[in-house]
């Protein structure tokens, strides 16, 4: 239903399936007059699809900035006196006894949307409630709970996600050297992967690409995204999902054409070279297994904190799109002065994406930029990651227009293939 152009505050019904172009729509169409919005989530619940949970909490984050209060309704009996407390408990202290309550006990899906989904996490702690106050807030602190006592890791199966909450996002726990938060890392991921007891024998394998890639992202968003230019502490839920996916033209797996619609896309066409490089070096093109993993935050992004200020956003985008390519180059960077691994990050995640043959995506302010360094006919280009005039760290995309979002989403997908497997072995863990 379309928006009043002068409603202070305007109302939007989150859909059983949400989609990234459902927010972006939902965005484009909340007035500037608005000086609120209520989000509501309905007894369906709410599943994201790939890239949607990233873009609501920039959604989000970006009327934040706005100075637009954001609000969460849901059904009346949502966790009320108590009811379903026993879904924000650990798996791993979740007795036989309790796994048969809640079976016998009825759950809806908004409650499951709030206490194991991505979504859920995101608008419980980036709204105030649309009424009861309290309850929202005992939401936001079993969600906290659950947590610290997964070690960051919130929801359940392939819903899982490593999440930090801005209320709470210190590096006390992370005061360790680079190694020790990189090898803490490695076993987060791990567990969300399936594959807690993979050991590596050096750090030349596929899975040291992929922790690579998450580690450094996370950095980032550690130094440029937690706090605003006063200093202040963004609302915000810095997170990492993995989602995996079957592509083909084989049973069970999802045709190209569906995946993205849009054959002159980057996803499109890197899914096309994947498939010519995949028959070429005689793996099944018909089931491509691949592996999406996304870092995404809802800081003030790359250009302003490279520029030091909102101005970034105010004027031509090809400025902001220079400020974003200098980050990528090396000894560009938006670290402080002394902090350790300044002017590495983004170059080592374009190295990884290099050695997986994946595709690199970055989503940020008015930007979406990416880059593969897969060939039309499928072949690799072979780069070097050390000068700063080398066209390995080219970004394209600078042209298109995209909508304003606040924070910064990178992706890295790439084909699921020995990602376990031992450099000189032949034993794998489970993929």
């Amino acid at each position: 239903m379309p928006l009043a152009p002068s409603a202070p505050t305007v109302r939007w019904e989150l859909p059983r399936r949400l989609r990234r172009e459902d927010v972006e729509e939902w965005l484009g169409r909340v007035p500037s007059t608005a000086t609120a919005v209520t989000v509501h989530l309905g007894q369906h619940g709410c599943v994201a699809a790939p890239g949607a949970s990233a873009a609501l909490q920039s959604s989000l984050c970006l009327l934040h900035r706005r100075g637009v209060m954001t609000r969460l309704s849901f059904p009346t009996l949502t966790f009320k006196d108590g009811r379903g407390d026993k879904l924000f408990e650990p798996a791993s202290v979740v007795q036989r006894e309790h796994r048969l309550e809640l079976d016998e006990e009825p759950h809806t899906e908004a409650e499951k949307t709030l206490s194991s989904r991505l979504p859920g996490l995101i608008l419980a702690q980036l709204c105030d409630a649309d009424g009861d106050e309290g309850r929202l807030e005992r939401i936001r602190w079993l969600q906290a709970n659950l947590l610290a006592a997964n070690r960051t890791i919130f929801g359940h199966g392939k819903d899982r996600v490593l999440a930090v909450l801005g209320a709470s996002d210190d590096r006390v726990r992370l005061a360790l050297l680079p190694d020790d938060r990189q090898k803490n890392l490695e076993s987060l991921l791990l567990q969300l992967l399936g594959s807690p007891k993979y050991h590596p024998r050096g750090r030349i394998g596929k899975m040291e690409q992929l922790v690579e890639f998450v580690y450094q992202a996370t950095e980032n968003t550690f130094d440029h995204a937690r706090l605003d230019f006063d200093g202040r502490r963004i609302r915000q839920v810095r997170f990492v999902s993995v989602e995996r996916f079957q592509v083909g033209t084989g049973a069970g797996a999802v045709p190209i054409e569906k995946l993205a619609p849009v054959e002159s896309s980057p996803l499109a066409q890197y899914l096309r070279r994947l498939e010519l490089r995949t028959a070429r070096t005689g793996g099944d093109a018909s089931r491509m297994q691949l592996l999406s993993v996304t870092v995404a935050d809802g800081g003030v992004g790359l250009a302003a904190r490279m520029n030091n200020g909102f101005e970034a956003y105010g004027g031509d985008r090809h400025f902001e799109f220079k400020l974003v390519q200098e980050a990528v180059l090396p000894e560009g960077t938006t670290k402080p002065p002394g902090e350790p691994g300044r002017g590495a990050g983004l170059k080592k995640m374009m190295r990884a994406c290099h050695r997986l043959d994946g595709l690199f995506e970055i989503r940020t302010g008015r930007l979406a930029l990416h880059r593969t360094y897969l060939r039309e006919d499928g072949t690799v280009q072979q780069q070097d990651f050390v000068g700063r005039d080398s066209s390995a760290f080219n970004l394209e995309g600078a042209d298109d227009e995209v909508p304003m979002m606040a924070g910064t989403t990178t992706s890295l997908m790439f084909p699921n293939i020995d990602l376990f497997e031992r450099p000189g072995s032949r034993l794998k863990g489970r993929g």
